[in-house]
């Protein structure tokens, strides 16, 4: 590490520093572990050092007096009896050490005797925080000094605080061959707050004289440039586009070929890439956090049909990469770099330029980083974390557990093999229904949770209480678990959450409020993950088989509620989801008809006549009979958790939707309803007049991108059409005649990953597959590098021939596939519900193909 020498010593002073934790490490010293903290500060970075500190974990008091025999001739530890016990309520003594060499080699010697411990995975500098209820934000007291290019405290006091940071972010891009042997360019865009925007590309070679370009004599030389622009704009953030996985890996490998010192980090660190589970790669630089767009977007909860960037901007911001960065367009990008790079380096410039302009331009759309951190500042996940919902759940909650004078059990040691299911999914009664309700559960499981007292240390404690017969009476929950009903933390938790995320969305606080929704429904998948050290499945199935009790007996209820004006039908339900089916009480010619009362294929009705009169409801009847059925579920669920269990009620339904028609299709081949598999149109009134009609699609082809373009449009107008009560006749004749005659093959790639290398699938040859070995062969003999690999997308079509390559094809189209596997099972989905069939509407076209 490199520091400055000339340090200068500022004045102590009673006014705290507020910061916001960016990166974190430990260095070992003769006298302990000392924890380094870089932190963002209003005054610029800062490094908190807090030396002298132990490791630590825990150990039965009972087993000291062996493990002291064990540890003979380690050195650099020591044992200290607390007051805390373990959750089978043995007193607990701490093991310290000074040394990670000691922690690991002491951990290795118990296991071999098989001595428990307890919270032996919790790192020094997690623990420290987390132990101090520090998330993200902080306070800081001690003594400063000014280094090169930021401030130091040595020994310092941190304590939480509210700090809401205000980052520097920079936007990196990297440019290379094919063959990433070769670096071209660097782009860095970025913008600090308040400050000027940086907007440059590094360039190897000489060329035009740009204001956006800086050229550089060669490739070493490119190097040393960007660790030195980095410096001058000192990020606190960097981003970037697989930033990890390409970006800064190809430059850590160029650097080690040119014997270059990537120097990323503040005090002089070097850039760190390290490899994870499943070939994952991450990044460590001191004093700075990377962030990759791709995993930021996941975290929160974004989805795509494909995460390249090329398809994410325009998504988003209606706009797209300079060249082609489509898949089948990838060995022409390459090439025209290359040609850019040779003859037209402004162009290349450019280019470089506005990958870094459409990261940053996300990033800004989707207030990404103002997300994670305010995931940060709820939990102290760092910004670059992935996933993490574990690491959440212990930052939380372990500090209150041991303030209830528990440790926490043996890693994943909880109980196993019981029934904990997931949500629940009805079966569903199939039709084409005029007005369905859905009613929502509100936060379902962290609703649960909190009614229930559903909590680790609450599950310690009434285990205990119901073993000994304790007047105090614990809820009970499923697979025999019972539950404190005083000395718990997660309802507690949940119900700050709660409060905290009602104030973001009265504020329409986007990330805040997101955030939080994240955070509180990860408890529930916590709990029944063996990733986590809590897990039981007295603790999730205690939620999820509640979550059944509470949709079925809701489901009861409201059709009981039916009466001589209305009968109120559960058509489907679908974990926290109830769908109702309003049916008015009329004549039996009106309520006879498919369209009308919904009647499905058990019903035999499938075939009746759709231009009945249908039953008229209006919107705002239809409004008031969602909110009745809501307000009397809400006070029924009152009145029963209070008389039969004595406890407050915070479950919470919701009228969610109105679906003037509502589509809930068979399984195909079947007349059993489908599951997680629906359509509705719902009418969204502006006014008296203003009325727009919206179609929604759940599971279906239309929103799924393993389906062609050409059955996704299908559905989308043939069921519109369908659910408007439009001639749809014609369309459909009209779209089988495009079809036959070559006018929609541009519709028919389909587009599916790579679930493992291609060398792995042996058994299994699905289209893909076979796709993407015709194209390797192809690139093979034309002396192209592979460009398939696991998670990679396959562009292709069905030929006569079999499945081919897109970029590769040689055979005719089989046009029979297309009808068969893609519009006829959309089209007999819906038809038949109106007394109609795919076939019969095609036969002649059929006959003449």
């Amino acid at each position: 590490m490199i520091e400055s020498k000339q340090a200068a010593v500022l004045p102590d002073t009673d006014a705290p520093v507020q910061g916001f934790l960016l990166t974190h490490h430990s260095v070992e010293r003769p006298s302990g572990l000392e924890l380094r903290f870089w932190l963002s500060t209003p005054q610029g970075p800062l490094l908190a050092v807090v030396p002298e500190q132990e490791s630590v974990f825990f150990v039965r008091q009972a087993d000291v007096e062996q493990i002291s025999q064990i540890l003979v001739g380690l050195q650099g530890w020591r044992m200290q009896s607390l007051e805390l016990i373990n959750p089978a309520g043995e007193p607990v003594s701490g093991l310290y050490v000074k040394r990670q060499a000691t922690l690991s080699e002491a951990r290795t010697r118990l296991a071999a005797q098989q001595i428990n411990c307890y919270e032996d995975d919790v790192r020094v500098a997690e623990r420290y925080l987390m132990e101090r209820f520090v998330c993200g934000s902080v306070q800081l007291r001690g003594r400063q000094s000014k280094a090169s290019g930021y401030s130091r405290i040595d020994r310092a006091a941190i304590k939480p605080s509210e700090y809401l940071p205000q980052l520097k972010l920079l936007s990196i891009d990297i440019e290379t061959t094919m063959r990433a042997d070769q670096i071209f360019s660097i782009g860095l865009y970025g913008k600090a707050p308040g400050g000027e925007l940086i907007e440059r590309v590094l360039m190897v070679g000489q060329g035009p004289a740009d204001p956006l370009i800086d050229y550089v004599a060669d490739e070493r030389a490119l190097l040393l440039a960007f660790v030195a622009a980095v410096a001058e704009f000192d990020p606190d953030v960097l981003i970037g586009w697989n930033v990890v996985g390409f970006d800064l890996s190809v430059l850590q490998q160029r650097a080690d070929v040119l014997r270059v010192a990537l120097k990323l980090g503040r005090a002089g660190e070097r850039l760190r890439l390290r490899e994870g589970r499943g070939n994952l790669r991450f990044a460590s630089i001191a004093g700075r956090v990377v962030v990759d767009g791709i995993d930021g977007l996941k975290a929160a909860t974004y989805s795509f049909e494909s995460f390249a960037l090329e398809n994410v901007a325009r998504q988003l911001l209606g706009r797209g990469k300079q060249i082609d960065s489509s898949d089948a367009g990838i060995e022409n990008r390459g090439g025209e770099i290359a040609r850019l790079f040779e003859h037209d380096k402004p162009a290349l410039a450019a280019y470089n330029i506005e990958d870094c302009r459409l990261v940053w331009d996300i990033f800004g759309h989707t207030r990404l980083l103002d997300y994670l951190i305010e995931r940060s500042r709820l939990t102290g996940l760092p910004l670059d974390k992935i996933g993490g919902s574990a690491a959440a759940f212990d930052n939380l909650y372990l500090p209150r557990l041991h303030r209830g004078g528990y440790v926490a059990p043996v890693y994943a040691s909880g109980e196993a093999g019981m029934s904990s299911p997931g949500g629940y999914v009805m079966d569903s009664r199939p039709g084409l229904y005029d007005h369905v309700l859905v009613l929502d559960f509100k936060s379902l499981y962290p609703s649960i949770i909190r009614t229930f007292r559903v909590d680790p240390q609450g599950l310690f404690v009434g285990l205990d209480q119901h073993l000994r017969d304790d007047a105090s009476e614990p809820v009970p929950g499923f697979n025999g678990a019972w539950f404190d009903r005083q000395r718990h933390i997660l309802p507690g938790l949940l119900k700050t959450l709660w409060q905290a995320r009602d104030r973001a969305k009265a504020e329409n606080n986007d990330p805040v409020s997101r955030a939080i929704k994240i955070i509180m429904n990860s408890f529930y998948g916590v709990l029944g993950s063996p990733q986590c050290r809590f897990f039981d499945h007295r603790l999730s199935g205690s939620i999820t088989l509640r979550g059944h009790q509470i949709l079925t007996e809701s489901r009861d209820y409201i059709g009981q509620q039916s009466d001589d004006s209305m009968v109120y039908t559960v058509i489907y339900g679908d974990t926290d989801s109830l769908f109702i089916w309003l049916q008015p009480q009329q004549l039996d010619s009106v309520s006879s008809s498919p369209v009308a009362s919904g009647v499905g294929a058990e019903q035999g009705l499938m075939g009746a006549d759709p231009n009945l009169d249908k039953p008229q409801i209006d919107a705002q009847t239809i409004n008031a009979i969602g909110d009745q059925l809501a307000q009397q579920l809400n006070r029924w669920w009152a009145e029963r958790l209070q008389q039969e269990f004595a406890l407050e009620s915070f479950l919470e339904i919701e009228f969610e939707t109105h679906y003037q028609r509502f589509l809930m299709p068979t399984i195909r081949g079947s007349d059993r309803g489908s599951k997680k598999r629906y359509a509705g149109l719902v009418l969204h009134r502006q006014g008296d007049d203003d009325e727009h009609a919206e179609m929604v699609y759940k599971g279906l082809e239309a929103v799924r991108s393993d389906w062609t373009p050409l059955a996704r449009e299908f559905q989308q107008q043939l069921y519109r059409k369908v659910f408007l009560d439009q001639p749809y006749q014609a369309y459909l004749q009209g779209e089988v005649a495009a079809l036959l005659a070559g006018q929609r093959d541009e519709q028919l790639v389909y587009n599916k990953r790579l679930r493992r290398p291609l060398a792995e699938y042996v058994k299994s040859q699905p289209p893909q597959v076979q796709a993407a070995r015709m194209a390797e062969r192809h690139r093979q003999q034309r002396g192209l590098p592979s460009r398939y690999r696991r998670g990679s997308s396959v562009a292709y079509v069905i030929t006569t021939q079999g499945a081919q390559p897109v970029d590769y094809r040689s055979a005719p189209i089989d046009y029979r596939h297309y009808l068969e596997k893609q519009l006829a099972p959309i089209a007999d989905a819906i038809l038949p519900f109106v007394g109609d069939s795919f076939g019969g509407l095609v036969e002649q076209q059929m006959q003449l193909f």
